[in-house]
């Protein structure tokens, strides 16, 4: 549907007009259309590369978590393997046994040896070799040195001897310790070496998990028999001792990324090692946490997936984010049922990859917003452009219907003959078209220069004219000083709410603005053109055509205001031709010769009389020709009826005041008639004065309805309606004691009040005619009456 102010070339086919439209269309979302694909084409583009890129890095992630595995099983072989060859290399150092004398040179070289390799040796902490008669030897590391000790077990003379060197290998202590029951025959480790003895399992066997007993720390043992050369020498094994603490540290050391895990952990779940640490656990003899102990939901579910896969290399799923899963056996190389568990997030390895594409989306962002930009500019520039296109071609338009206008204004007769109706209607005509205006009117000022006369007022949207009207200088208020000052300019009902012409001319006709443009000459101001709700004084195009048309209209009003007196309007001849008929008369044929309106209703009416009387009927009520009703409608049922005390006061307020009115005015018949009052008059008198008192007493009761609404908290729904024709009228009732009155005046009033707008005084053209030149009165529109056609409303502003 086309906006209120396009222009619509009606000179062209409907096709035409349509193909135009979607080319405009096509051209101008063409920028914005290109923008939207290339911001779709980034997007597939970045979630093309994001998923290849991922693909791609899930691939390369089997690679580096392979090699992870690798580098990490070989850091575990080089940390446990040393222990292993020391034992053996101990083993081969002390072939041919030890007796735990420490002044024995044998076992001094032997100790020697040892120091030499705790000194070199971090990963361990203690190197010993012990024998079935119940000798020992060991080199330990302490925080301030190196502890031997040699226990020399021989029958009935067992020797404890400790002695503690500083880093520098200086003796810092040497002492006896016959305390120390110490017996290496007792020890797991040793009992493990000697089940090696007949080639069952690997040459060097690791211990469980255990305190030791010098320190308490939790550690292994690593062990293996002593091939010594005389055969009569005790079986003698050699040992080295492995703390957890040093285990866990190395852990610690491995890098593996944010919220990976490593550990070692045997079959049945106990926790051997983990970079947190563990041997507070067994330093008090408690046994080794399982996995499930450790309050780790992510060491946890890989140790499950582990217990259904064991060695295996797969992905799983933890808390919604996949973690790579790695198990190796480490039973080759410690000999018990050990396995290193890694779990490892998949982000690590693919991160880099969310992050590329982050970046790559944040680019393409930046790409769409450009082009985003552009788009809009484009076709921002595409719709100026059009609308310049379309300005010009307005203007053109304008431009010729200008010149059309003005040629048509040329052709009208002679618009300066003062008695030349036609032709000034005409020129009201054209300009209302030409302005797209609601109302053209030209008015003149009168001799006296106190008041505005109509010559001629057009309708446009009831195709309409209403010529007798004044407006007194008084109703004017401010606007009056500057229509006789000359100037050309406009009134808002917006802005000028205030103002006296707005208030009783535009707003009860509904009308926004009001053009004023002067009809001046050499003598001065002879009067104006008004347009309402056209275009306004401020369009230069129509300034001017307003201008030239009062240009026109001067020698017409100057031949009015130069002649005696001027020329006031005159009020329509209140003579009715229809004659009154009691009660057994009938009018007379051929009596209506005129077509007024208030003619045409009273010919309509005849019509029916005739009819009557040519069946034999008798007339039982009083036929009067000129009645002046006047009804008011409440509009507000409930109000009538809800008992309250201030809508009681207003109902007796007003027919108080309608009663006070109708006896100072001398209006004969008022009636409160359901939720309406009908007040009549013109039964005993005639049409003038009998419709000039019900106006008066129509426009005394709308202050009184309207102060009584505000008064009640009610909604304004009052509204009058006015009208003069014929009515029948009786005296009925017992002893004919109440007056009955009903007709064609009746119900048009009623009709006038349904249909005129809240809290105004709607009246027919039939009153019109009558009151023009005394009062304020605005044309309202049309409405249709039965065997008369089409009538005229007006609304009933006020006095002149």
């Amino acid at each position: 549907m086309p906006r209120a102010d396009e222009w619509i070339d009606t000179t062209r086919p409907p096709g035409e007009i349509h193909s135009l439209r979607r080319q405009r269309l096509l051209r101008l979302s063409l920028p914005i259309l290109t923008a939207v694909a290339l911001s779709l084409a980034l997007l597939l583009i970045t979630r093309y590369v994001e998923r290849s890129n991922r693909d791609d890095a899930l691939q390369l992630a089997e690679g580096l978590i392979g090699a992870l595995e690798t580098a990490v099983q070989r850091d575990v072989d080089s940390f446990l393997s040393p222990p292993a060859a020391v034992v053996s290399f101990i083993g081969d150092v002390a072939d041919e046994g030890i007796t735990g004398h420490a002044d024995m040179r044998s076992d001094a070289d032997v100790e020697r040896a040892l120091r030499s390799v705790v000194e070199r040796l971090p990963t361990v902490s203690a190197l010993f070799i012990g024998n079935d008669d119940g000798d020992f030897l060991m080199v330990q590391r302490r925080e301030d040195g190196l502890l031997s000790k040699f226990i020399a077990n021989d029958p009935g003379d067992r020797v404890v001897r400790v002695v503690l060197r500083n880093a520098a290998g200086d003796v810092i202590d040497d002492r006896l310790d016959p305390e120390d029951d110490y017996d290496p025959r007792t020890r797991g480790w040793f009992a493990d070496a000697l089940a090696a003895r007949g080639g069952q399992g690997p040459a060097v066997r690791w211990s469980e998990v255990y305190p030791f007993f010098t320190t308490g720390a939790a550690g292994v043992t690593a062990s293996t028999m002593v091939g010594v050369r005389d055969p009569d020498t005790p079986a003698t094994v050699a040992g080295a001792d492995l703390q957890l603490a040093t285990v866990n540290q190395f852990l610690g050391e491995i890098e593996l990324g944010h919220r990976a895990r490593i550990a070692v952990i045997s079959t049945d779940g106990r926790v051997i090692a983990l970079p947190e640490g563990l041997d507070a656990a067994a330093r008090e003899g408690a046994p080794l946490p399982l996995v499930g102990d450790l309050d780790d939901r992510i060491l946890d579910r890989a140790f499950q997936h582990f217990r259904i896969e064991r060695q295996a290399r797969d992905a799983t799923i933890i808390d919604g984010e996949r973690y790579v899963v790695s198990s190796t056996s480490l039973s080759p190389l410690v000999g018990r049922d050990w396995w290193l568990l890694i779990v490892v997030p998949e982000e690590t390895f693919i991160g880099f990859v969310r992050v590329n594409a982050r970046t790559s989306l944040l680019l393409s962002a930046g790409v769409v917003i450009l082009a985003t930009i552009a788009a809009f500019a484009l076709t921002w520039q595409g719709v100026v452009s059009d609308r310049r296109v379309m300005r010009a071609v307005a203007m053109e338009r304008d431009v010729r219907d200008r010149g059309k206008t003005l040629r048509a204004l040329g052709a009208v007769g002679d618009v300066a003959d003062p008695n030349d109706t036609a032709s000034v209607r005409r020129l009201t005509e054209l300009l209302a078209e030409a302005l797209d205006a609601r109302r053209v009117g030209v008015w003149r000022l009168d001799v006296p220069g106190d008041r505005l006369m109509c010559l001629a007022n057009y309708d446009r949207e009831r195709h309409g004219f209403s010529d007798a009207a004044a407006v007194p200088a008084a109703h004017l208020g401010d606007v009056w000083p500057r229509l006789v000052g000359g100037e050309a300019f406009d009134v808002l009902t917006a802005r000028d709410d205030e103002a006296m012409i707005v208030r009783y001319y535009l707003k009860p006709s509904g009308t926004d603005a009001i053009t004023f443009v002067p009809i001046a000459g050499r003598a001065g101001v002879q009067g104006t053109v008004s347009v309402e709700d056209g275009q306004r004084a401020d369009d230069p195009a129509a300034l001017g055509l307003l201008q030239a048309a009062a240009a026109m209209l001067v020698p017409r009003l100057v031949a009015l205001n130069t002649q005696s007196g001027g020329l006031p309007i005159e009020a329509a001849s209140d003579v009715c031709l229809l004659p009154e008929v009691t009660a057994g008369e009938r009018p007379p044929p051929n009596t209506l010769k005129r077509t007024s309106l208030s003619h045409r209703r009273d010919r309509r009416l005849l019509r029916s009389l005739d009819r009557l009387a040519g069946e034999g009927e008798a007339f039982a009520a009083t036929m009067f020709p000129r009645v002046a009703v006047m009804t008011l409608q409440f509009g507000d049922d409930m109000a009538l009826a809800s008992g309250r005390a201030a809508d009681a006061a207003f109902i007796g307020k007003l027919i108080e005041a309608a009663d006070d009115a109708a006896e100072r005015l001398g209006v004969p018949c008022v009636k409160l008639l359901g939720d309406q009052l009908v007040v009549a008059d013109g039964m005993t008198r005639e049409a003038g004065p009998a419709i000039r008192a019900v106006a008066d007493l129509a426009l005394d009761l709308q202050p009184i309805c309207r102060e009584a609404c505000v008064a009640t908290g009610r909604a304004p729904l009052y509204r009058f309606g006015l009208d003069i024709g014929s009515a029948a009228g009786a005296f009925v009732g017992d002893g004919g004691s109440a007056f009955n009155l009903w007709g064609d005046a009746v119900r048009i009033a009623g009709i006038a009040a349904a249909r005129a707008q809240a809290t105004t005084i709607q009246v027919t053209e039939s009153v019109y005619d009558l009151l023009g030149t005394d009062y304020l009165l605005r044309p309202r529109g049309s409405f249709y009456l039965n065997d008369v056609g089409l009538a005229n409303a007006y609304v009933l502003a006020g006095r002149l």
